[in-house]
């Protein structure tokens, strides 16, 4: 199945990479995890947990991105999977929820 990246979940990919990679020199690690995850999400895309609190008729998932502390959240539709989210995996909010209408 195919990836894609709304447009914020870029962001969020964006800014988490370069958290790491100011934080610590680990932007490259962080990267090579993701799309590791990633190649894997598209191989089986329900593999993942369902998001809590998931919006009745979606397919929302969650999977913690390695030895990082990140969170990402996709969204399984009939042809491709979308990444909507990345986020801390100790933030209490949960911005990827307004982000599907």
């Amino acid at each position: 199945m195919n990836h894609r990246f709304s447009d914020e979940g870029l962001a969020d990919y964006h800014t988490a990479a370069a958290h790491y990679q100011s934080a610590a020199g680990l932007g490259s690690a962080f990267t090579t995890e993701t799309r590791r995850l990633i190649s894997i999400i598209e191989a089986n895309p329900q593999g993942f947990s369902m998001a809590p609190r998931c919006p009745k008729g979606r397919e929302i998932r969650v999977v913690k991105i390695g030895r990082f502390d990140y969170l990402l959240y996709h969204e399984v539709l009939a042809t491709e999977v979308v990444t909507i989210a990345i986020q801390h995996a100790r933030r209490k909010s949960s911005p990827w929820r307004k982000r599907t209408p």
